[in-house]
């Protein structure tokens, strides 16, 4: 029953009924219907004859919507399951086929994009044009503003600057800071459980785009320091590891989710810049971790409500975060700690091949479909 909220929510308003009334009919509370219709939980089965007389509606009705969007979920399940276990041209496929049925699920339009761009040269038209239907067709604003980033993202990827920079442009500016948001003002005039979820929602984003500034700006200080890569290695340390104290105090039940790939490259980064202070035992110590991390978000495939006070009930979603034929453990050893010429001081070091080793088991590649 994954919408019948929306659907009772929908119903309600086309006769102009307030949740107090519609509550009143069915001998509820009001706060049961608002938790309804926020998705956090469903009504009792015997209730579903009574809703359906109600609106006057077949009890195939209240539930077509619940139909579709189990058929969807379903479609996408499957894409996600090919996507994670290297075969990312099927997952391409059932995108393109889900589309045919579902034209205008942009959910699925959004997912194509994503898996599309892992080949951005190659796929130009077709993901110019998915954006392009989105940009023109959704009405949802924040879906659009999600595709004028991956637009934007795009144009940076095959080198195309003006066209990035332009796409950019038209994206929402933050002079107005968050005071102007629209999340934070449903946070401030829903009610009951909609508030408590929209207040977490506004926690959850901030956090996310704040840890993930911290983390670029740090990264593009050491790009920028002229190849003096020591200088200023203290100051970014401080900073990642204040990164890693914000997820911390977020995810206060250590329920990290996708959470632990921003743990794990946080403390990637701060290896890396020990290493430029030469101080190897600390790298190690720090490496040890990153590995730990990965290893956690490897065996992190479902979804699940977070427990954490401050983001309680917010979905974690693996989503399509293994977008290549190689587990990230794979990229990891191949084409990090392996390649990369600033391990080279400590590749011989015991810890470090037991890293490695530790990681091997996860470290997997699968060929692409032809």
């Amino acid at each position: 029953m994954l919408k019948i909220g929306e659907k009772i929510k929908e119903l309600r308003k086309k006769l102009n009924v307030t949740q107090e009334k519609f509550a009143e009919y069915l001998d509820v509370t009001a706060q049961a219907v608002s938790r309804w219709e926020s998705g956090i939980c469903y009504p009792d089965v015997e209730l579903f004859p009574a809703i359906a007389n109600y609106f006057n509606i077949s009890l195939d009705e209240l539930f077509e919507a619940d139909k579709k969007e189990e058929k969807i979920k379903k479609i996408k399940d499957e894409i996600y399951k090919k996507d994670v276990h290297g075969y990312p041209l099927e997952a391409i496929e059932l995108c393109r086929n889900a589309l045919k049925e579902f034209p205008n699920n942009y959910d699925i339009m959004s997912t194509l994009i994503g898996l599309l761009k892992n080949d951005a040269k190659k796929n130009k038209d077709e993901i110019i044009e998915l954006c392009e239907r989105i940009l023109n067709d959704c009405d949802d604003n924040q879906t659009k503003i999600r595709t004028l980033r991956d637009l934007t993202m795009f144009y940076n990827a095959i080198n195309d600057y003006d066209k990035a920079k332009s796409t950019a442009e038209k994206l929402p500016d933050i002079s107005g800071g968050i005071g102007m948001s629209q999340e934070l003002w449903l946070a401030r005039v829903l009610q009951g459980e909609e508030k408590l979820f929209q207040m977490r929602n506004v926690i959850y984003w901030l956090m996310e785009y704040l840890g993930s500034e911290i983390n670029h700006l740090v990264v593009r200080n050491r790009d920028f320091c002229g190849g003096d890569y020591k200088s200023g290695a203290k100051e970014r340390i401080d900073m990642l590891e204040r990164a890693l104290k914000l997820y911390e105090l977020i995810f206060s039940d250590g329920d990290y989710g996708f959470y632990n790939l921003r743990f794990k490259e946080n403390y990637s980064d701060i290896t890396e810049e020990y290493l430029y202070l030469e101080d190897y035992d600390k790298a190690l110590d720090c490496l040890e971790k990153s590995a730990d991390y990965l290893i956690a978000f490897e065996n992190d495939e479902g979804e699940y409500p977070y427990t954490s006070f401050l983001i309680r009930g917010y979905t974690n979603v693996a989503g399509f975060w293994h977008s290549s034929p190689e587990t990230m453990s794979y990229q990891f050893i191949n084409e990090y700690l392996l390649k990369k010429e600033i391990f080279a001081p400590i590749r011989e070091h015991a810890r470090f091949k037991a890293v490695v080793e530790k990681l091997q088991p996860y470290a997997k590649t699968v060929q692409y479909q032809k």
